[in-house]
């Protein structure tokens, strides 16, 4: 099942940790053990094809406990990699997807990243 609406804001320069909680079909938490995982930002959902302004694959990803056992998503955005996003203020869309040890693949949290400037960022 993917969650939609997982919207947050990041600011140019400033560190930012993302967790994203993943439910099944039938909305209980889903453990991900043994699964890859990658999420990725980009200017539109229309052409997720094209490059992503921003990914973390697999092994910048890693399983929590959000409301179960490994059922949720987390990474850092570093301060290095949100100030180089200067200049690029704005909404993007963005994206976690995942992949079971059978194959099956598919997003699981979609939403809106709102890149904003910050006044305490060097």
């Amino acid at each position: 099942m993917t969650v939609t609406q997982q919207d947050f804001t990041l600011y140019v320069g400033q560190t930012k940790e993302v967790t994203i909680p993943v439910v099944d079909a039938a909305g209980v938490p889903l453990n991900m053990t043994g699964y890859t995982k990658e999420w990725g930002m980009w200017r539109s959902a229309l052409n997720v094809q094209a490059e992503a302004v921003m990914t973390k694959a697999d092994g910048d990803i890693t399983l929590v406990n959000v409301n179960g056992t490994n059922d949720g998503l987390r990474f850092t955005i570093t301060a290095a990699q949100a100030f180089a996003l200067l200049g690029l203020q704005g909404r993007y869309y963005h994206e976690a997807r995942v992949k079971d040890a059978s194959g099956k693949e598919g997003p699981v949290t979609t939403g809106t990243v709102t890149v904003e400037p910050s006044p305490t960022a060097g």
